[in-house]
This record gives structure tokens, C-alpha cells and sequence, in this order.
């Protein structure tokens, strides 16, 4: 005999997953040395939603991003951001 067991949310129960990436390049800035500049990165995110009684919900989510760029002139930037949200709404 086989039991299949389906987990999903409650009812009362939202979730959110969201994914990316950057890859992109630009013209160098106006003097610099000829090229293209090179973007690149990427970003998660998660979050929750709960509807505590009728009317009445609180969420919680946290993002992050890393980025990357490269320019033609020997130069280069890092990026990183840590992001969380915590919120109640009452319709």
C-alpha cells in the first residue's frame, strides 16, 4: 500500500521565493580609456505572510544581493546588501 502525503501551506499562509541575476556592461565614463565596463551579480529573497485573524496580517521577508563591476580603467567596485522587512497591515 502507498500513502501519498501532500504538504502545502495553511490556508491562512503566503509565501514568496525570487531569484536573479545581472549581467550587463556599459559604455566607460566620458575621458576614460577605451572598453566597455562589465556589471554583474546576482539576488535572492524570501518572505512570509500569515494572516493572524480576519483582517489583520504580518509578513517578514529578507533579501540579499552581491554585485560585481569591472571597468576598462585597471578600477573595480563590490556591492553587497543584507535587506529584511517586518510589517503588520490591518484592512
Amino acid at each position: 500500500d502507498m500513502v501519498r502525503v501532500r504538504q502545502t501551506l495553511p490556508d491562512n499562509v503566503s509565501a514568496y521565493l525570487a531569484g536573479g541575476y545581472l549581467d550587463g556592461s556599459s559604455a566607460p565614463l566620458v575621458g576614460a580609456a577605451g572598453g566597455r565596463d562589465d556589471l554583474s551579480g546576482w539576488f535572492a529573497a524570501a518572505g512570509m505572510e500569515v494572516e493572524a485573524s480576519p483582517g489583520f496580517r504580518v509578513g517578514i521577508g529578507a533579501h540579499y544581493a552581491d554585485t560585481d563591476g569591472d571597468t576598462a580603467a585597471p578600477q573595480s567596485s563590490d556591492g553587497k546588501l543584507v535587506q529584511g522587512a517586518l510589517y503588520a497591515v490591518q484592512d
